[in-house]
Order: C-alpha cells, then sequence, then structure tokens
C-alpha cells in the first residue's frame, strides 16, 4: 500500500506560506524507493552494453571474418565459444556472486567484458579472438547471472516481474 509523503516542520520563525506543510522532494519517494530505482538503472545500463555487445558482435562477425581472413568454421567456431563462455560465466559468477555477494561480481564483470571488448579491438590473429571474445563472453555472462539474482533479493516480490522487465 502507498506510504504518505513525508511532511517536514516549517521553520520556527517562518510566517506566511512557507509555514504550510512540505512534502518530501520529489526523488521518487522514501529512501528506499530511491535507492531501487538507482540500481535497476545501473543493472539496466549494464544490461545494455553486454546486450549490445552480443548483438555488435554477431552483425560484425562478417566483416570480422574478412579482415581477419577467417572461414566459415572458424567464424562459427568464434561465435559458438562466445555463446558457451556466456552460459559458462553465468553459472560461475552465479555461485561466487551467492558467496561474495551481487555488487562486488556485477562490478568486477562489468570490467572483465569492458577489457576484453577493448582487447577485441586489437585482434588480428584467430587466436587472439577466440581468447578475447571468450574472456568478454564470462563476464558477460556472469553480469547477467548476477543483476537477474539481485533483482530477485532486492525487488518487492509484486513488483520483480517489472524490474526484471525492465532490464
Amino acid at each position: 500500500r502507498p506510504r504518505p509523503p513525508v511532511r517536514a516542520a516549517p521553520p520556527p520563525s517562518c510566517p506566511g506560506p512557507c509555514a504550510a506543510p512540505r512534502t518530501a522532494p520529489a526523488t521518487g519517494g522514501t529512501p528506499r524507493a530511491v535507492a531501487r530505482s538507482a540500481a535497476s538503472t545501473s543493472r539496466s545500463a549494464a544490461w545494455s552494453f553486454d546486450f549490445y555487445d552480443l548483438i555488435l558482435y554477431s552483425f560484425l562477425l562478417v566483416p570480422i571474418a574478412r579482415d581477419l581472413h577467417l572461414s566459415n568454421a572458424q567464424s562459427s567456431l568464434a561465435l559458438g565459444l562466445s555463446l558457451a563462455m556466456t552460459a559458462l560465466g553465468g553459472v560461475a559468477f552465479g555461485f561466487m556472486g551467492h558467496r561474495f555477494g551481487r555488487k562486488p561480481v556485477i562490478v568486477a564483470t562489468v570490467l572483465i567484458y569492458g577489457i576484453g571488448t577493448t582487447l577485441c579491438g586489437w585482434t588480428h590473429t584467430f587466436g587472439e579472438l577466440l581468447a578475447y571474445r571468450g574472456f568478454t563472453a564470462l563476464g558477460i555472462g556472469g553480469e547477467w547471472a548476477a543483476g537477474r539474482s539481485m533483482i530477485a533479493e532486492s525487488v518487492p516480490p509484486p513488483l520483480r516481474a517489472r524490474f526484471a522487465a525492465y532490464v
């Protein structure tokens, strides 16, 4: 049920219109609601970047294969390895998030896929592409799993589906 607005007492020396009760600032309500909204926004941004990375890689696979002189089999292996490492990252970092907490794992996984994506830009060989895409995919899978778990733990049950849909 909705909470009533927080009313602050007017300053004692304030006559006239400023003596009327004021409501809480329009920041979204209670500090808990503001924190929940900020956390959801952060998770949405992280998921947007990792989704962007996976989709962009899928679209750019043909030009990447052309520049690195990859065969169709090598291109398929690189894409398949990325998807497999995403699943492995989800499982591995899911366990780590349970043991060490979701926030540190999310920070670590965002750093991992950020560094991995940067390294992919400097790839010159098929081996480097496999290594860097695999590293990136571990971070992407880990971030997705830890973030989704964080939503399940931090959002009240009636709002979980809505927050999960936002990200």
